[in-house]
């Protein structure tokens, strides 16, 4: 339906959303539970032609906790691990996302987030970017694109806490020029919250914003 208007479902994302009982550091039967819920939202995303699913639900890892444990890290590498082959190629890539480092401890910077995805060492498992986020945790956003262009696999346009584009001071010129230099050909997508009120003009700068700096190739 969407096709014949010209639109297309570039990736999904917030997988875990409207679901606060399921996550990925708990007890092994509420993972497998959550395991399972992921692999329907995946057969989902195939279903809609979704090439990217975002994990994106920074909610969902409480690491705080986990993170002082010396095992932490690799409980989250064994959790996303794909158990079945090509389950996630059905589906699309899935990116482990820098974004879902915002509310805690894990996977806040770029360069985390890259060596996730270097030691998950699986092609259906990639890097998304965004350069909210990477401003939020000071990182060279720029070095990121660079350093991780082989994993990634989808980038975010969003002002730091998704705030309206136009009230951020964010270097689209070097971000995109950086995604260009590396032979990036995925999507940029925005993202950004719903002003209250709602407000047109965000929407339509942001559009402007995308429009200028990131559009063609």
């Amino acid at each position: 339906m969407w096709e014949r208007k010209g639109l297309a479902i570039a990736a999904m994302q917030s997988l875990l959303y409207g679901r606060p009982d399921l996550t990925v550091f708990g007890s092994e039967s509420k993972r497998a539970e959550t395991l399972a819920y992921l692999g329907r939202m995946i057969d989902l995303a195939a279903g809609l032609g979704a090439g990217v699913l975002v994990f994106g639900s920074p909610k969902k890892s409480p690491y705080r906790r986990a993170a002082r444990r010396s095992n932490g890290c690799d409980r989250a590498l064994v959790f996303f691990a794909p158990r079945r082959p090509g389950r996630v190629g059905g589906g699309g890539d899935r990116a482990r996302s820098q974004s879902d480092g915002l509310r805690r401890r894990f996977l806040t910077r770029a360069e985390e987030a890259k060596r996730f995805v270097v030691d998950l060492n699986h092609p259906g498992v990639c890097l998304h970017l965004c350069s909210g986020c990477m401003a939020l945790a000071g990182d060279d956003a720029v070095a990121a694109i660079r350093d991780g262009a082989p994993w990634l696999r989808h980038f975010h346009i969003s002002a730091p806490f998704l705030e309206p584009l136009r009230h951020a001071d964010l270097p689209h010129e070097a971000l995109a020029t950086a995604l260009r230099g590396v032979g990036y050909r995925g999507w940029a997508s925005i993202e950004m919250k719903t002003a209250d009120p709602f407000s047109m003009k965000d929407v339509e700068e942001a559009l402007a914003i995308a429009t200028r700096y990131y559009a063609g190739g």
